[in-house]
């Protein structure tokens, strides 16, 4: 699927987005939407790396460009 989708699944379903192309399945983005007790009062795109951590994301023109999203499951 292309990046508007991808970014459609995230903010109305939920959903971790990854591409095929990071070849990675434990890497993955998603929205974070705040709560009453975040530091952040904006939603914004995080990203999930394989190691473990997560810091804030934000799509390149490749990505942005790409069709090669899924739903990580």
């Amino acid at each position: 699927m292309d990046f508007g989708a991808a970014f459609n699944a995230m903010r109305e379903h939920d959903q971790r987005m990854t591409r095929e192309d990071w070849g990675r399945e434990d890497e993955w983005v998603a929205i974070q939407w705040p709560d009453e007790d975040s530091r952040m009062r904006m939603p914004h795109l995080y990203q999930h790396l394989s190691h473990g951590g997560t810091v804030p994301w934000v799509p390149d023109q490749v990505d942005i460009f790409s069709t090669d999203w899924r739903v990580v499951v």
